[in-house]
């Protein structure tokens, strides 16, 4: 973990203090999340999402038991969904709280 103290999302005014994690983003595929949407995970290992947004993975990007990580370092936390209405650790909206690493695998319907 890396220590933080800086701009909250960008903000002039609002800060975040505290840790955030350093692997393994770029370690692996990583892909940077910074706005609400759908994301497809083919040939990805690790999402970093940058801010308090709602993502939904596209499951036909994650193969069968395949590790995948998930980050939020934006110093708010982020949702996560899947589109099959599958759940992410036995929830259907999964709060990824920043600095937290989440590692699942795919099931062939949930992230577990």
């Amino acid at each position: 973990m890396s220590q933080y103290s800086g701009p909250l999302n960008g903000s002039l005014t609002k800060t975040y203090e505290g840790t955030l994690p350093d692997a393994p983003a770029y370690i692996l595929a990583t892909k940077n999340v910074v706005r609400s949407g759908t994301v497809d995970l083919t040939g990805l290992n690790c999402l970093n999402i940058i801010g308090g947004f709602l993502v939904t993975l596209k499951t036909s990007g994650l193969l069968a038991s395949k590790p995948f990580y998930f980050l939020s370092t934006g110093g708010v936390a982020a949702q996560l969904k899947l589109d099959n209405g599958g759940t992410i650790s036995g929830k259907s909206i999964y709060t990824l709280n920043p600095g937290t690493v989440l590692l699942v695998a795919f099931d062939g319907a949930n992230l577990n």
